[in-house]
Parts: C-alpha cells; sequence; structure tokens
C-alpha cells in the first residue's frame, strides 16, 4: 500500500457531484460484459468529455478488475474517482492502489442480507466496518457507506446501524440508499430518505440514491429522490440504464428531466450523451432499444401523417424535448401512416408529383417483411457478445474430460 504522505488529499480530490456515474461498475455487472483496462479508460475520458465529474470505476478487489480500475483512474483529470471495496483493510488498500478518491464500503442493512448473503455476526461486521472507516480517512479518501437492501423496509436494522456510525461520524462523507431489489414505488422512496435523513452520522453527511429498475421505474425514483422533501445530494445512474438484471437508473433520462423539466443543472453537456452511449452500446455487446428515451434510434422520428402535418408548421408539436440539445436532429419518415402533407414536402423537394410519391409509398410497403433474419441476428449478437458462460454448460465442459478421458484443454476454450 502506498504511504500517506502519497494518499489523495479531499482538498486536492475533485468535490462530489449531483450525479455519480456507475456505469463502469454497476452498469458492468450486467450479465456477460467485461471491461478491459483500455475500455474503461476510454469511457472515463468520454465521460468527461461529457461533463460528468463523478465516476465509480469498479470493484479493484477483483483480481481481473484491478487493472481496469487503475487505467480507469489514471485516464481521470477532472472526476472525482469512486471504487468499491470489502470492509477489510486488504480491500481498502486495494482500493487505495488503484487510485481511488473515495471508497464505498457496502453494509448489509436488511435482516434477509445479513443472515444470508454476509452470514457473520452485526457486532463482527460493524466493528470491520468503523475500522475500515477510519482507515480510509487516515489515508485522505472520502467514506461512502452503502446500506445494502435498505429498501426492504428493515428500519431498526438501518437505524442501528446509522447510529452506530456516531464515533466514525465526521469521517463518512455520504451514506447511499439503494434500492437494491428494484422494489420500491417513487412514494416509498421519498418516505425511505426521509426516514435515512433523520439519522445520518453528522450535518456535512451527503445522501445519495441507488435505483434498480426491475419495476421500469428507476428513473422515476431517482427523481422522487431528488424532489423528496428529504432530497437526496445525488443519484446514481448508467449510461443506457444498463446494469444487472433489468439495469439501473438511466443517464440520459434523469439528465433530461433535471434540464429540462426541472432546471436544474446537471453539469453534463447533453450533446455529448449519444455519443457516450453509443460507446457504451459497442463495449456492452448489447444494443440501445430504438424507442430508448434520449439515444434511441426512433424517439426523434415521426410517420404519423397527423404528427408530420403539425411538425411541418411546429418542430415542438409533437416532441417536448429538442433533438437538436442532444446533438440530435428530427427526422420524417414516409411510411404506411404518413399523409399528404409529407407527399407534398417530398414532391416539392424532388420536383415531381405527389402521385409518384405515393406510387413509391405503396412499393416501398409491398415488400415481404423478414422477422427471422432480425431474431437470428440479435440471437447471433448476443451470444458473441457474452463475455462468460451459462453454469450448467460450464460444468458440462469441465465434466466432458472425465468421461472421455481427456484433459480440459481438449475442451476448445
Amino acid at each position: 500500500m502506498r504511504s500517506n504522505d502519497a494518499a489523495p488529499s479531499l482538498l486536492s480530490s475533485p468535490p462530489a457531484a449531483i450525479l455519480l456515474d456507475t456505469t463502469l461498475r454497476d452498469g458492468e455487472q450486467a450479465p456477460g460484459v467485461a471491461l478491459g483496462a483500455a475500455c474503461k479508460a476510454a469511457y472515463v475520458e468520454l465521460a468527461e468529455e461529457a461533463g460528468i465529474r463523478y465516476i465509480e470505476v469498479g470493484f479493484p478487489q477483483n483480481p481481473l478488475d484491478f487493472e481496469p480500475c487503475r487505467a480507469a483512474a489514471r485516464a481521470a483529470r477532472h472526476a472525482r474517482v469512486v471504487m468499491m471495496a470489502l470492509t477489510t483493510r486488504e480491500s481498502l488498500a486495494i482500493a487505495c492502489d488503484a487510485g481511488a478518491h473515495e471508497v464505498l464500503f457496502v453494509f448489509p442493512a436488511s435482516y434477509s442480507h445479513l443472515a444470508q448473503v454476509y452470514g457473520g455476526s452485526y457486532e463482527s461486521l460493524r466493528d470491520s466496518l468503523l475500522e475500515c472507516i477510519s482507515a480510509a480517512a487516515a489515508l485522505g479518501l472520502a467514506v461512502n457507506v452503502g446500506l445494502e437492501d435498505a429498501s426492504q423496509g428493515d428500519l431498526p436494522l438501518v437505524f442501528r446501524i446509522l447510529d452506530d456510525l456516531a464515533p466514525v461520524a465526521a469521517r463518512v462523507d455520504c451514506v447511499t440508499i439503494p434500492d437494491t431489489r428494484g422494489q420500491l414505488l417513487p412514494d416509498e422512496v421519498a418516505v425511505l430518505l426521509r426516514h435515512v435523513r433523520s439519522r445520518l452520522p453528522s450535518r456535512d453527511c451527503r445522501m445519495a440514491f441507488h435505483a434498480h429498475n426491475d419495476l421500469g421505474v428507476a428513473t422515476a425514483n431517482s427523481i422522487a429522490a431528488l424532489r423528496a422533501p428529504a432530497a437526496a445530494d445525488c443519484l446514481h445512474v448508467t449510461a443506457c440504464g444498463f446494469g444487472e438484471r433489468a439495469g439501473n437508473a438511466s443517464l440520459e433520462q434523469v439528465v433530461a428531466v433535471m434540464e429540462y423539466k426541472l432546471g436544474i443543472a446537471s453539469g453534463v453537456r447533453t450533446e455529448r450523451l449519444p455519443g457516450l452511449c453509443a460507446f457504451v452500446e459497442e463495449a456492452f455487446w448489447t444494443a440501445i432499444c430504438a424507442h430508448a428515451p434520449v439515444v434511441g434510434a426512433k424517439v426523434f422520428t415521426h410517420e404519423s401523417g397527423l404528427h408530420q402535418k403539425a411538425l411541418l408548421r411546429d418542430g415542438r408539436s409533437y416532441q417536448y424535448l429538442d433533438p437538436s440539445t442532444f446533438g440530435r436532429n428530427g427526422r420524417l419518415v414516409l411510411g404506411k401512416h404518413s399523409g399528404r402533407h409529407l407527399r407534398a414536402q417530398i414532391a416539392a423537394e424532388a420536383g415531381c408529383n405527389v402521385d409518384e410519391v405515393l406510387a413509391y409509398q405503396r412499393a416501398m410497403l409491398s415488400r415481404p417483411f423478414p422477422p427471422r433474419p432480425l431474431r437470428d441476428a440479435l440471437d447471433e449478437l448476443l451470444a458473441a457478445g457474452y463475455a462468460g458462460a451459462p453454469s450448467e454448460e460450464v460444468a458440462a465442459a469441465l465434466r466432458r474430460p472425465h468421461v472421455d478421458g481427456g484433459s480440459h484443454t481438449d475442451t476448445g476454450w
């Protein structure tokens, strides 16, 4: 571990921001995604160009993620770099060596996780947490305590944890409330934040909210956290909303709501978001849904005849968001539902008559639609971009040499 003199100082570390981008940690936990050092460094550079100043880069305790985390930290020029760590001295040392400015310690905040996930006694886990908080502060690292599964609603345990932080209260910079299973609704988020805010270890301690999208309300829950009476100081987001299971709160959606609905500055350059999300789409080998808000291929494209008539007169008549603010252009598509107004527009531009446009329209729609090639291509893309294998396939591959009398090198890995 590097010496205390070499450790980052909180005075020299970039300040925490309202959005924490966890694409490189929780986003990467999407099954089958494995980001290397060059990829994580490139993402940090793009994120900083987009104005993002608070980035969680991974879990360096994992030997397969140490170098990627360190590369991401070295690439950062303006952003505060966060890394997750276990509540052990060894894990803290690894995060420090990897270049973290802030360390996230996760602690079980439901009786289920305390018993089934961690398995140790509450007292021993608490003592390890308190020791590591003190050690992290001594190294000049900011400390973030994540209350895992707090959304399960075991408030007596949540309160006990928060109260037990009293001996290190001045050293806890942030408490994060994750909706670990993605089970909350917006009104429930507001209630939970009120309870946690009332027991934060100090007046200066920030409160963050980390949403999961299992019920499809991660972005709504994040906005509810921002607007609650006991509002969150920070929201955790991922580009494209990618992450484990159904994903996380979407960076681009949260930014759009903050900037253009609520008038809250996010610090993000919205015109850079499509490029950032396109990079993630390729790095994760996961296609962005064509209808995904803000960055989907079809969200600023219109085919309905009535809509096209209005849009030709007023570009905002059927669009709340201005595509140009996201570096995009609105488009009108000649399709089945297009009407005479678009046909007239095309005829004027092409120097032909409207009947010719209508004939062209009919010809396009007479082509057969090939559903299977698209499905086959998507299946092939998913298989090719899956950095891993289902457990039953691994077991079968490992079992085969014993059955055939060969060695593990015969599996074709």
